[in-house]
């Protein structure tokens, strides 16, 4: 009985549209379903160590997955890498293709780029495609004040306008 519901387990967990990883305190790779398996494929140990490093790992006994890491696969995909630490292995990878979450976003924009939260917000709004008035309105301030946050943010990732910006959020690095 036991080995019928590893072998269904193991089917879900391959069917999932997000990768899974668990590696051990030396970044061995103990398991990995289909995703992440095709999501890493080709990685040398030193990419592997890299992107590791990259995510970081939270603290021990911290029970949350690290902010999403951007990071670049051998076949050219954006994958956005997130970390859990998982006892008694040692780590547990989520790799995902998809845009990172508002959360994860969030997350970034406050220990990246140390924005206030009004930053944060009229970042995400941004995103979502608001113009300066509309945010304003959002928000219940003047599209001046939002011009001044927005002069703010740009400083932050080191981008000259709006549309830098969403190329910089999008692939999550600030551009130079």
């Amino acid at each position: 009985m036991g080995n019928a519901r590893e072998e269904v387990w193991a089917r879900v967990v391959d069917e999932l549209d997000l990768g899974l990883l668990v590696l051990d305190h030396d970044s061995r790779v103990l398991a990995a379903n289909a995703v992440a398996r095709s999501l890493v494929s080709g990685l040398l140990k030193g990419e592997l160590q890299g992107l590791l490093s990259a995510v970081g790992a939270p603290e021990d006994g911290a029970t949350t997955f690290s902010p999403a890491v951007p990071w670049t696969n051998a076949d050219g995909h954006r994958v956005f890498a997130r970390a859990k630490r998982l006892a008694p292995y040692g780590l547990l990878v989520a790799l995902n293709r998809e845009r990172v979450r508002e959360r994860d976003l969030v997350e970034l924009l406050r220990t990246r780029y140390g924005l206030t939260v009004r930053q944060q917000q009229i970042v995400v709004l941004l995103r979502s495609g608001l113009s300066n008035r509309r945010i304003a309105q959002t928000l219940g301030v003047t599209e001046a004040t939002v011009k001044a946050y927005l002069t703010g943010v740009f400083q932050a990732f080191g981008v000259p306008n709006r549309t830098a910006l969403l190329v910089a959020l999008e692939s999550q690095r600030p551009v130079s």
